[in-house]
């Protein structure tokens, strides 16, 4: 199950999120990430954490997400930013998420869900579940 953490449930929980968060970054996001800017975006309600916890209510995996709006189109899309599993979820762990996470954007407004890995299993975990893959470059200068 997939709980998203309040402002006020973070300083509780904090440095396993922030352990969680600096592991899971993307080399090329690396550089930009400051953890007091973090800190202060998950608790101004910017950035969301989300815990997955499995049948014991344990935390198997960490997620942060984002609902991004575009300037142009006016569509807001919710962004998994990072994502962290201490182990390989199950079907049924990946298929519970994400039913909360399409909840979540439904609930945000957003008309679409993007989750950024370049984990080959994560990928494809997530087409099995729907999702539609579709590649991107990055050029860093």
């Amino acid at each position: 199950m997939l709980v998203i953490l309040t402002p006020e449930q973070i300083p509780r929980f904090w440095d396993e999120v922030k352990y969680y968060i600096e592991t899971s970054l993307p080399v090329h996001q690396q550089y930009g990430y400051s953890m007091p800017k973090v800190l202060m975006n998950i608790l101004g309600g910017v950035l969301l954490v989300g815990f997955l916890t499995d049948k014991e209510q344990k935390v198997v995996a960490v997620f942060t997400l984002s609902v991004r709006r575009d300037t142009i189109t006016e569509v807001s899309t919710l962004e998994i930013l990072t994502g962290y599993a201490g182990r390989m979820l199950t079907k049924e762990e990946v298929e519970g998420m994400m039913n909360t996470v399409k909840k979540l954007a439904v609930d945000k407004g957003c008309k679409n869900i993007i989750f950024y890995t370049d984990i080959k299993e994560s990928i494809e975990m997530f087409v099995q579940s729907g999702a539609t893959l579709h590649g991107h470059l990055i050029w860093e200068v």
